[in-house]
């Protein structure tokens, strides 16, 4: 079957002598990757994973745990009385709450706005104990708060629902939390998306991710799997170290079905247990729906995931000065490797 998505790459390679093989030649393998939708680039050295790092085991981890737990103000012990509410012609009851997820105020916020959403009753949970339901309560929460902000600020059509996992993901509360972002105007990704996802339609008549799912799930090298109304894969071209994607069958949260969101519920929990099957601690995800006042034919609500560094008392941070300053993400893992890694963990 014809597809338009291009998975375009160049191979550079660099010669070096290496002390550690007594000056022999040591040739390495850059690879540059284009995103076809984006027009933007990555490069990929799978070599950069060996670099020195400092180490540190599971204890660093219990540590901030135990120490962050005394005095967090998302545990039930103290979410009623440590936490703001909503005015009550936003939110009647002052916050929402769907199981043991609840939606209230973010006391620092950065959004017009901004809502947080604790997710569980526990102050931690490893990744492979965050079961379907905890993220299903949690994103029914979030889509009861933007319904409300919809319904009193109607010119609110742009929002997102983010994570932050630990502190190296610029996490400053443990307790697992979403973050709900609603504004009158999108953020720059969001725009290039979506903007870009309107040229491709025009241009060839399918929508891009319609074509980049079946050409994943055609080709078998990134894809990892289908669950329910969501289809799951490794960017080509990526954001950071093992960048998976989640597109799913709606163009806004709005319209998102009650299986629609338990089939994303079991395949975003699916991804967390193969984070943690392949070491990954820490990570940043992100939910970028449609205009909520827009059935668009051309864009669909898609998440994005990718790791942090381990928690480590000094840490070598995974961006620099391409990231930040050049917009060229430099990636340690072949998208390939991270797709079959945490296919063969949801498969045993």
């Amino acid at each position: 079957m014809k597809h338009y998505v291009k998975f375009e790459k160049n191979l550079q390679e660099t010669t070096i002598l290496t002390p550690s093989t007594g000056f022999k030649p040591e040739v390495q393998v850059v690879e540059r990757r284009k995103d076809t939708l984006l027009d933007r680039w990555c490069r990929i050295n799978i070599e950069r994973a060996k670099r020195p790092k400092v180490k540190a085991g599971d204890s660093t981890v219990l540590e901030i745990v135990e120490s962050s737990r005394r005095s967090c103000p998302f545990c039930p012990d103290r979410i009623e009385a440590n936490t703001p509410k909503f005015p009550e012609a936003l939110i009647s009851e002052g916050r929402l709450r769907v199981g043991e997820a609840v939606a209230l105020p973010n006391l620092f916020a950065f959004a017009q706005h901004h809502a947080v959403v604790v997710l569980t009753e526990e102050h931690f949970l490893p990744l492979d104990r965050f079961d379907a339901i905890h993220i299903r309560n949690g994103l029914e929460a979030s889509i009861k708060y933007l319904k409300a902000v919809r319904g009193r600020y109607p010119r609110v059509r742009f929002c997102s629902i983010n994570w932050n996992h630990l502190p190296t993901a610029a996490a400053s509360m443990l307790h697992p939390h979403f973050q709900v972002i609603a504004d009158e105007a999108p953020t720059r990704y969001f725009y290039e998306a979506y903007e870009a996802s309107r040229v491709f339609q025009g241009k060839h008549g399918v929508s891009y991710w319609s074509d980049i799912v079946e050409a994943e799930e055609e080709i078998l090298e990134r894809f990892i799997g289908g669950f329910g109304g969501s289809k799951w894969y490794t960017s080509f071209c990526g954001f950071g170290n093992n960048d998976v994607v989640g597109v799913v069958d709606a163009s806004n949260l709005f319209e998102m079905s009650e299986a629609t969101l338990g089939g994303f519920s079991e395949g975003l929990s699916a991804m967390l247990r193969g984070y943690y099957a392949i070491g990954v601690q820490g990570f940043n995800m992100s939910m970028f729906s449609g205009p909520l006042d827009t059935q668009s034919r051309y864009f669909s609500v898609h998440a994005r995931m990718i790791s942090r560094p381990d928690v480590k008392p000094l840490y070598t941070t995974d961006t620099g000065f391409m990231e930040r300053l050049h917009d060229e993400v430099i990636v340690e893992t072949r998208p390939e490797d991270v797709a079959s890694k945490i296919r063969s963990t949801l498969s045993g």
